[in-house]
């Protein structure tokens, strides 16, 4: 039946579905019971020929459960979907619309909607300043895909700047700063000025491909993450033209680091590098779980290299995956 839910914004969701086929039994969904929280709010019979039904009228910020029945009275029902509306504070990206634009014009901290359907980007020449936090969402693309985002350059932090966070969820970035996918030389996040601070970045339901050099890599002197977060994320061949040590989080300046790297439940393929490397902060602690490694970590290169720096936090990994390792 694949998933259901296409489409959603603060006070819309479409649903999409194919009839259900069992045996020489054709059901035909004939009725969309459409529940907010566990009341039962609306029944919809009418409407439904095209497979395909938009609800209205919802409440932002809202968890509704949509039950797809049949006439069967045996059968009842073949499935439903359970979804929570945006907020009504979400900002949508229009068509052709530049991200950093909004983003600099937006309230602080603002989360902003990349409907399905179409690329967006940070529309810039050359690197991104960072300078404002943020959230960036990928809309629902009634599939397993996940909605294309780019940037033209990399991610930069600014001398002396400090932001709160930028959050990044349910996105795909193929071939940093390019639109075909093909290898870049950049980084998400790296270069940037000295005495820089980040508090959270993180990627949640992120598809992260192609690319030479490291994801994030902390050059400048006194550049600080507090948390990075990967969580549910796929990343594919990072670092395969490079030959540094960390294709996921690596540093090479003194004073630099991660307080905390918490990666989950994701899957790390075709990378020849370690993981994280090369952490001057002695404080920092790093948990891997859940996760699947396959053709990884070419030697000399380790899961976690702190060189000669010490560790004061704590290291976790438990309930991993390790496929072929190179």
């Amino acid at each position: 039946m694949g998933r259901p839910l296409v489409d959603l914004s603060p006070t819309s969701a479409v649903i999409a579905w194919d009839d259900y086929q069992m045996g020489d039994e054709l059901y035909v969904i004939s009725k969309l019971l459409v529940y907010e929280g566990e009341t039962l709010i609306s029944t919809i019979t009418t409407g439904l020929a095209n497979k395909r039904y938009e609800l209205t009228g919802l409440t932002p910020d809202t968890e509704y459960t949509v039950v797809l029945g049949v006439e069967d009275e045996m059968m009842g029902q073949i499935g439903s979907v359970t979804f929570t509306t945006y907020r009504a504070d979400i900002i949508i990206v229009g068509e052709g619309e530049d991200l950093y634009t909004l983003i600099k014009s937006a309230p602080e901290g603002s989360t902003f909607l990349l409907p399905a359907g179409r690329t967006h980007a940070m529309a810039t020449t050359g690197n991104v300043p960072m300078e404002y936090s943020f959230t960036l969402i990928g809309g629902e693309t009634g599939d397993d895909s996940k909605v294309r985002f780019y940037v033209d350059g990399e991610f930069e932090p600014v001398a002396g700047g400090s932001v709160d966070h930028m959050r990044f969820r349910n996105l795909e970035i193929n071939g940093f700063g390019d639109t075909d996918g093909d290898y870049q030389t950049g980084m998400f996040i790296a270069d940037g000025g000295n005495d820089f601070t980040l508090g959270t970045l993180e990627f949640t339901d992120y598809d992260i491909k192609h690319a030479q050099w490291a994801f994030v890599y902390l050059k400048g002197t006194n550049q600080v993450i507090n948390e990075v977060i990967i969580e549910n994320c796929t990343l594919t061949d990072l670092g395969s033209q490079w030959g540094q040590e960390a294709p996921i989080c690596g540093v090479e300046a003194a004073n630099s680091g991660y307080n905390s790297v918490i990666m989950r439940n994701s899957t790390l393929a075709d990378c020849p590098a370690g993981v994280v490397t090369s952490n001057r902060n002695a404080a920092g602690s790093i948990t891997i779980e859940n996760y699947t490694f396959y053709n990884t970590m070419r030697a000399p290169f380790m899961l976690i290299n702190y060189k000669t720096y010490n560790v004061a936090g704590t290291i976790t990994i438990q309930n991993n995956l390790f496929g072929e390792i190179i």
